[in-house]
């Protein structure tokens, strides 16, 4: 991802993600979030299997976690792997809906496929 896509990446989601962000970022540190990081460093250079593979990791220690489900989600859609995506982002969206809006974000900053059918499909899960 070049720095353009990073900048452009940090502003969407500092402008559009604020509240969740700073709600998370109060939890206390644990091990999932050396998983999330490494699934973020994937997500950095569009390696999806590696973050599919590092959120699912995270996931797996905290399963209750809707930061985790989102990104693992968003991995494994962007993967062409929606099915088991689809509960992933539906714990993500209970827990808060800014999660819901973010999905309609991310093509414009290629953490998703510019596919509009799939976001649509994605945003409509409920």
């Amino acid at each position: 991802m070049d720095f353009k896509s990073k900048f452009a990446f940090l502003l969407v989601a500092i402008a559009g993600f604020v509240g969740v962000a700073s709600a998370q970022s109060q939890r206390p540190k644990g091990p999932c979030d050396v998983y999330a990081a490494a699934g973020d460093d994937c997500v950095a250079v569009a390696d999806w299997p590696c973050a599919e593979r590092e959120y699912g990791a995270a996931r797996t220690l905290e399963p209750q976690h809707a930061e985790m489900a989102f990104w693992y989600a968003v991995a494994l859609a962007t993967a062409g792997r929606l099915e088991p995506a689809r509960p992933l982002f539906a714990q993500a969206f209970k827990a808060d809906p800014r999660w819901r809006e973010l999905v309609k974000r991310l093509p414009g900053v290629n953490q998703l496929p510019k596919d509009k059918a799939l976001v649509d499909a994605i945003v409509a899960i409920q």
